[in-house]
């Protein structure tokens, strides 16, 4: 219990992202372990939508997710979704679920909204998009 606590004390200090693997500190079952209690805390019926983009290039460019306004400086401040890159055409995200320890990829276009429970991508869907 108490490397537990430890755990999530040093996660909660670094981030909640725990993409190297494999790790020098954790086996695959604390990994598993902590991925677990973080989708616990996590909504399960969490959606992204991407309202708009607007970009000049891969240093330069904002995007309106769920009714905020990601830069390349705060593109951190996506809960429960990584930001993988950003193109001219749309974002690539990742997110992990609570069925497997491989991050599940995909793309949003301007107009596009992800929907976590389904795990697919479909167009236009504003007033279901959790803040």
């Amino acid at each position: 219990m108490k490397a537990k606590a430890f755990i999530s004390v040093i996660l909660s200090v670094w981030g909640n992202e725990l993409f190297a693997y494999p790790s020098l500190f954790f086996t695959e079952e604390d990994i598993k372990s902590i991925r677990e209690d973080q989708l616990d805390e996590q909504p399960h019926s969490l959606n992204l939508h991407l309202s708009a983009l607007l970009y000049i290039d891969q240093n330069h460019w904002s995007m309106w997710i769920n009714h905020k306004i990601i830069r390349p400086e705060t593109c951190h401040d996506i809960d429960g979704f990584h930001l993988e890159g950003v193109t001219a055409y749309g974002a690539t995200f990742s997110r992990i679920s609570s069925e497997s320890l491989i991050p599940r990829t995909f793309t949003l276009r301007p107009f596009q909204t992800y929907i976590a429970r389904e795990q697919k991508v479909v167009d236009e869907i504003k007033n279901e998009c959790k803040l």
